[in-house]
């Protein structure tokens, strides 16, 4: 949790918003964006405005994540089609 505090501080004049969710919290939307059972933590990239995501294959750690966030800025990272999403549900 630290690492993704300190790396949204560091991109926060970036066009990036950073959310935290828990695995399994939204089954619907990890199943559409083929992220079940494929480990945790992991980093995903949507771009609504392009209808695409993205997906960082690497450990998840700081430096893992601020070179991800560089490639999909630098438009290197690899993106596939957005299926059309669930609402995200409100967990207590």
């Amino acid at each position: 949790m630290e690492d993704i505090k300190e790396v949204a501080l560091e991109y926060r004049s970036k066009p990036f918003k950073f959310l935290w969710s828990q695995g399994g919290d939204h089954f619907d939307v990890e199943e559409k964006l083929g992220t079940v059972g494929v480990g945790y933590p992991l980093a995903v990239t949507i771009f609504e405005s392009k209808n695409v995501y993205g997906k960082m294959n690497k450990a998840f750690n700081k430096e893992n994540l601020i070179n991800y966030l560089k490639d999909v800025l630098d438009n290197k990272a690899k993106f596939t089609k957005l299926p059309p999403l669930p609402k995200f549900n409100t967990i207590k």
